[in-house]
């Protein structure tokens, strides 16, 4: 079987995103997927760099348009800018029109992590900028979920989403990631590599054997086919309760449809269809009855109250004809409507002072728990643990 693949694709100034991506890499090669990591190309200067004060970049091979069709999956590393994933990733995902007119992206899968200076930078915003690419190229995006429980923990600061495993550096990129959150990255990077790897068992078990589009038709119209003429033997005929018989023709048998003797006594063989009447045929009914000559199906329910329910019965709507006027063919309801349309407005009368003690008194419906539970989760409320807000020396990114 050939071993799975995926490329770690990243991004990162200030090595954060990096740092992310060997606990990601980790996670992957522990269910055995071969990983290999890439950085993007930067498009800052030299000289831009140097006044961001950036690090040195990780000693990493720059990822091409060409190479991302190899892998059987991709993650991206993203930093934030301004709640979306930078412009350095921007442009070789840009680039890859020509990928996507091939559709050589399809049906790979993808992934995302994150950086942001905050909490509320970026952890969702950013990985959700990306999706539109991988939409569009027909990749199948794999979200991390909640499947790390430290990722409901409020305790400690800790980055991270439903989206992907994350990191929070600070405004001037003081903070480094967390043993917790090294610790969810590589939880995704094994949650990641399980789905790539059953995927390519699975492709590959069916190497050879795939089933094209035509094949699946022509299976599927000869099993029609073999049902239909084993049903066709003999010249099945099906006899109703009153007698009759309709023979079926070989061209109705054969595109499936069952000749299926039926019970016009009015009693059901099925007991589930008590209440619904003849049991409804699957084929060849119409209005007037089936092939078989058996009665147009009914949606009657037996025992069914003869009062409309919702607002005709509420307004005393009925369907009965005018008993009392026989050469009028509307409804009596009408005809009464009409002699008192007063009726209506008194109805809509009492159902706008309803609307109107709602809105005049909004607390009447607020109950027991309800109405206590703001007070009760204010006496119970815990103070968060925050950091001195001594001001920081701000970089122009933070990660």
């Amino acid at each position: 079987m050939t071993k799975p693949v995926v490329y770690i694709v990243l991004y990162s100034l200030y090595q954060h995103v990096y740092k992310l991506s060997l606990s990601i890499q980790q996670g992957l090669e522990e269910k055995g997927v071969e990983v290999k990591v890439f950085q993007v190309a930067e498009t800052l200067s030299d000289e831009i760099l140097a006044k961001m004060q950036a690090p040195a970049k990780p000693d990493l091979p720059i990822m091409t348009v060409d190479k991302l069709s190899e892998p059987d999956g991709i993650i991206f590393g993203l930093p934030t800018r301004f709640g979306l994933f930078p412009a350095q990733i921007k442009t070789l995902l840009d680039a890859s029109g020509a990928l996507w007119a091939k559709g050589a992206l399809a049906g790979k899968f993808a992934g995302t992590f994150f950086s942001t200076a905050s909490q509320h930078g970026g952890q969702e915003t950013t990985a959700l900028t990306a999706v539109t690419y991988f939409a569009h190229h027909g990749m199948m995006y794999v979200p991390f979920g909640y499947a790390n429980a430290a990722l409901q923990n409020n305790d400690e600061v800790i980055g991270g989403s439903a989206y992907g495993s994350g990191t929070i550096s600070d405004g001037d990129g003081s903070r480094q990631p967390s043993q917790t959150e090294l610790d969810i990255a590589k939880h995704q990077g094994q949650n990641f590599g399980v789905i790539v790897s059953t995927f390519v068992k699975g492709r590959s078990a069916m190497d050879g054997t795939t089933p094209t589009v035509s094949s699946k038709i022509a299976d599927n119209n000869g099993t029609a086919t073999d049902a239909g003429a084993a049903g066709a033997t003999g010249a099945t005929a099906a006899t109703g309760a009153s007698g009759t018989t309709a023979a079926v023709g070989a061209g109705a048998v054969g595109a499936g449809a069952a000749a299926v003797a039926k019970n016009t006594s009015g009693a059901s063989n099925d007991p589930s269809d008590v209440n619904n009447g003849p049991a409804t045929p699957a084929h060849a009914t119409s209005n007037n009855g089936n092939a078989l000559g058996n009665a147009a199906p009914t949606n009657a329910v037996a025992g069914a109250p003869s009062t409309p329910a919702g607002n005709a019965a509420q307004h005393g709507i009925t369907n009965d004809t005018g008993a009392n006027n026989p050469s009028s063919t509307e409804p009596t309801s009408v005809s009464a409507r009409l002699k008192n349309p007063n009726a209506d407005i008194a109805a809509n009368d009492n159902i706008d002072a309803k609307a109107s003690d709602a809105t005049n008194n909004p607390t009447a419906s607020k109950v027991g728990a309800a109405a206590g539970a703001t007070a009760a989760g204010s006496a119970n409320a815990v103070p968060n643990k925050l950091k001195d807000n001594k001001p920081k020396k701000k970089k122009w990114f933070c990660c």
